[in-house]
């Protein structure tokens, strides 16, 4: 591993004076990224990916085909850690979408990723993107509140309706609502899920 780094930090050296592409992808759309995000636990500030994302990697590529992009992949694959690192460092990049209009987050809460729907709400993201519609009888319009229902993956809808009741706390006391209700800012159902600043 000793000898790999050696081997990364003078590429990257070398990618600081512009003849390295980060970016270069293989023939499935995968960057070097990619590869310093699979296979390993380690996301701190020394490991290959920080490296990478710090020598200017894209820390979320779009992938070919409607794939949507690497955090939609590592979170597709249940890697949590990883795609919390790339959530973490793409928090203008949050919302993208594959070719059926599924965000990273309707991926997290179909795979039952609890920290990583956290991240993305906390990094901005919106809960409220709808899915688009598909050839086949599959659903559409779906929020990843949908997704999470349908799939029961309790623990990734909570982290949704704990933040719904977060906001609807805050929106009241920034407003001075004397008349606020809880009740009224709880999701009953996610048919009744609306965008936040709705209700």
């Amino acid at each position: 591993m000793a000898r790999n780094a050696l081997v990364v930090s003078l590429l990257l050296e070398r990618a600081r004076s512009h003849s390295v592409d980060l970016n270069a992808k293989t023939n499935e759309g995968h960057t070097a990224l990619y590869y310093a995000l699979i296979g390993t636990t380690d996301y701190g500030p020394s490991s290959f990916a920080a490296m990478l994302v710090e020598a200017g990697a894209q820390p979320n590529p779009p992938y070919p085909r409607g794939k949507g992009s690497l955090l939609h992949l590592v979170a597709n694959d249940g890697l949590e850690d990883a795609a919390v690192f790339v959530a973490q460092h793409a928090v203008d990049q949050l919302d993208a979408v594959n070719d059926r209009g599924e965000t990273p987050m309707h991926v997290a809460c179909a795979r039952g990723l609890p920290r990583l729907v956290q991240t993305l709400l906390d990094n901005g993201a919106s809960p409220n993107v709808q899915t688009f519609a598909g050839d086949d009888d599959e659903p559409f319009r779906r929020t990843p509140l949908h997704v999470a229902v349908a799939a029961k993956q309790t623990a990734a809808a909570a982290v949704i309706i704990d933040y719904k009741s977060k906001f609807c706390i805050a929106k009241s006391l920034l407003t001075r609502h004397e008349t606020f209700s809880l009740k009224s800012c709880l999701i009953v159902s996610p048919i009744e899920y609306g965008p936040l600043n709705a209700r």
